[in-house]
């Protein structure tokens, strides 16, 4: 078990193997040895699981993974920083290093395409910033499903996924995570706890994906399309925004909603998942596709 954390760890990386801080990648390392065991802590890694990191970085979390977990595979899209964890951890046997960029990285393939086989299987990851949202719903995708997954976002995306319905951080974000994972905020992390500073404070949150919708739904493609179209147009009503996402007819479509329960003078922000599935049912029964 290595602890990588160090500012002097990191400052001499990037001095010896030339690596500068790339924007649009969101990268933020993290520096607070104490902070690093606690998120690999609340994954609880055991000696028969595999374990997905995405954005390692200079492993600050992959250095406690090692020690614990059965298997980890790290999949970093920088070059020069899979250079220095290569070199941090070469004789951790039980690391893969993988160069490539996740969010074109088949990641079910990579679990569950060797001959390798484990009791489960968890994902972890301080998430870059500029890809929480589509990485999360990549992960969440994940078949078989994960049994756990422990994510660093920003606050405000904690704060977003555990909104209710109504509130003003409830978003189609919100709905489409929660049909798919059970989501707890575990704590905050401060934004001087990374180096570079990022502009915001950040929290650790834990997702369990669902074996099972939480809502009976008869089609969970269209359920998903439902909670997409509800919020395409916030300051517009249900009506004009299901009859423009759909491409569908106002008054068939005011028609769908009533039958579902619900006043086409509603705003998606106002549904629960139980209204969505009512009214994915109904669209869905009604041959109406995108």
């Amino acid at each position: 078990m290595k602890d990588l954390t160090s500012p002097s760890y990191i400052s001499e990386n990037i001095r010896k193997s030339g690596f500068f801080f790339k924007k649009n990648l969101g990268q933020n390392f993290l520096k607070e040895s104490a902070v690093a065991q606690k998120i690999v802590g609340s994954l609880e890694p055991t000696g028969d699981e595999c374990v997905l990191e995405i954005g390692p970085g200079f492993g600050a979390l992959t250095g406690f993974l090692c020690g614990s977990a059965g298997k980890v595979i790290a999949v970093e899209i920088d070059h020069f920083a899979a250079g220095v964890l290569r070199e941090a951890l070469e004789d951790e046997e039980n690391l893969e290093i993988l160069e490539q960029d996740a969010l074109r990285t088949d990641l079910a393939g990579l679990l569950y395409g060797t001959e390798e086989s484990y009791g489960s299987y968890k994902a972890i990851s301080n998430l870059p910033y500029n890809i929480t949202s589509p990485l999360i719903m990549r992960l969440l995708e994940i078949k078989p499903r994960l049994s756990s997954i422990i994510l660093m976002v920003q606050r405000e995306v904690a704060d977003r996924l555990a909104a209710p319905a109504g509130g003003k951080d409830y978003s189609s974000f919100t709905a489409q995570v929660r049909f798919l994972a059970e989501c707890e905020k575990l704590f905050d992390v401060s934004k001087n706890s990374f180096m570079p500073v990022p502009g915001v404070d950040s929290a650790v949150i834990r997702l369990i994906p669902r074996e099972a919708p939480p809502v009976s739904v008869k089609s969970e493609t269209m359920m998903m399309d439902m909670i997409k179209a509800s919020f395409s147009m916030r300051r517009k009503t249900l009506a004009n925004c299901l009859s423009s996402y759909f491409r569908a007819e106002r008054g068939t479509v005011s028609d769908l909603i009533e039958s579902a329960g619900i006043a086409p003078s509603a705003r998606g922000e106002t549904l629960d998942l139980e209204d969505f599935a009512r009214l994915a049912d109904a669209f869905h029964g009604a041959g109406i596709r995108r």
